[in-house]
């Protein structure tokens, strides 16, 4: 059973275990988290930073939101799972963690942006109801295009 809850200075290396384990720094680099900007993230305590653990274990996942002084919507940044998770549904409560997140604070909506070559990706949050609202070419550093979605609450 998942458990989420917020993320603490103690998940640092598991956050950065996740994060290299889920992400191929070559499709995604510069936008990888590390260490420091989880710490700083973490500290702050303004952008939501959620953990899933399992029967209160080490991090296994997370979910990275960052909120804007004069935005309506929270900006879905990241999430990943341990492979050994995959399809488990640590995923889909990280995602909501979110969703609810926006919804608590009175948020307008969630937007994200995917890679373009991402269909698994895409179809997913088409179908819990986000739209295309853009798209940005060459977004990540291999040149591929992202795609920019938005889903109002």
């Amino acid at each position: 059973m998942y458990r989420i809850r917020p993320a603490h200075l103690s998940d640092l290396d598991a956050l950065t275990t996740i994060e290299t384990a889920a992400f191929d720094p070559a499709l995604y680099a510069g936008s990888m988290m590390s260490r420091q900007s989880f710490a700083a993230h973490i500290r702050a305590g303004r952008n939501p930073v959620f953990v899933s653990a399992e029967d209160g274990e080490a991090a296994i996942g997370y979910a990275l939101g960052f909120v804007r002084q004069r935005s309506r919507y929270v900006r879905f940044y990241s999430l990943a799972v341990l492979p050994e998770h995959f399809g488990r549904g640590a995923g889909r409560l990280l995602f909501g963690a979110i969703e609810d997140f926006a919804r608590r604070l009175d948020y307008r909506g969630v937007r994200l942006e995917i890679r373009a070559d991402n269909k698994r990706l895409l179809d997913r949050y088409l179908g819990l109801g986000y739209r295309v609202f853009d798209e940005a070419a060459g977004y990540y550093a291999d040149g591929c295009a992202a795609i920019r979605m938005t889903r109002d609450l």
